[in-house]
């Protein structure tokens, strides 16, 4: 009980930010409100740090060692925990709100949580004491990830709202690009720009493989369902309607930092449609980017003739760090 108060008194005197040191700033990093993990959406894993005091005073220094790396991988997945909840589910909602709703989805995180495992520790001195560090992580795609809980529940909320047509839609009787209506109120558009040029592909006459949003200079947020938006607010792509498991491994959409990267992505192929972002928009957060009626309507009829929609190969170039 000794040891126990004692890594207490100590946790509560460290200042939070000490155990960042283990996890560099990197682009495409999103650190979180607690300063003590981060989001890598570029690889698509969540990472956090968790702190445990060595007492030298109970005279067995491997003991001591054992029972501090025990504390700090408990307070690692706590703090993994709180990242979880900071996770953007789409404009609206945050990880914290399925696991408010959902007794299923929080047994499931709980799951997840005991799963993880340590990826590196050290020791490090703070003050006059010695602490063990240990990180661990969690992949967010995959059966052990976290895209496994949230994203069967994005299929089924989707499955409550989901239109007649959705723009998607491949079939050989639509004579026309589907086009949803424009919301009553439509959302606010954020640093919207005007000259972002016409849709283009390296090839212009050969199929399309991929689409990439390039909203660098947007600010987007990002999220684990996004959404491509028009103008007066109207869905261009984003809402699911197909089989969970389909996009559990991959994500919905993957993310870049540079077009390099995005095109070396697995999902671009040798010739995806650049679109440039007119702007971003959303609700509570600002995760889905505007384009323009022009290129919506290029992105829809490459995608009724070559269907790369359907297969999620969608990747959206952001800032660092968003």
């Amino acid at each position: 009980m000794k040891s126990i108060a004692f890594f207490a008194l100590t946790l509560a005197l460290i200042p939070l930010q000490s155990s960042l040191s283990a996890l560099p700033d990197k682009p495409g990093q999103e650190k979180s409100s607690s300063s003590r993990g981060r989001i890598d959406w570029n690889k698509g894993t969540l990472f956090a740090t968790g702190l445990g005091a060595i007492n030298r005073k109970e005279g067995d220094d491997a003991k001591s060692y054992l029972r501090a790396r025990s504390f700090a991988r408990m307070d690692a997945r706590r703090n993994l925990l709180a990242i979880i909840d900071s996770v953007k589910i789409d404009s609206m909602t945050t990880g914290q709100d399925y696991e408010a709703q959902n007794e299923t989805i929080r047994e499931q995180i709980s799951g997840l949580l005991k799963g993880t495992e340590i990826v590196s520790e050290r020791t490090i001195t703070i003050g006059n004491g010695k602490m063990v560090e240990v990180t661990v992580s969690m992949p967010l795609y995959g059966e052990n990830g976290l895209s496994s809980v949230y994203v069967p529940e994005i299929v089924e909320r989707n499955r409550m709202v989901l239109p007649s047509t959705t723009p998607e839609d491949t079939s050989e009787d639509a004579l026309e690009i589907p086009r949803l209506p424009a919301p009553a109120d439509p959302p606010k558009i954020f640093q919207p720009r005007e000259d972002v040029g016409p849709a283009h592909a390296a090839i212009s006459d050969g199929p399309i493989t991929a689409v990439i949003i390039d909203a660098r200079g947007m600010n987007v947020e990002r999220s684990m369902s996004p959404k491509i938006r028009r103008r007066d607010g109207s869905e261009v792509w984003g809402t699911l309607k197909v089989s969970p498991e389909f996009v559990i491994d991959q994500g919905i959409v993957a993310y870049a930092t540079s077009m390099g990267d995005a095109k070396k992505n697995r999902r671009v192929g040798g010739n995806p449609l650049v679109i440039k972002a007119a702007g971003r928009t959303g609700g509570r957060f600002t995760t889905d980017v505007v384009i323009t009626d022009e290129d919506a309507d290029t992105l829809l009829q490459s995608n009724k003739k070559d269907g790369f929609l359907k297969e999620f190969r969608v990747v959206s170039l952001l800032d660092p760090g968003k």
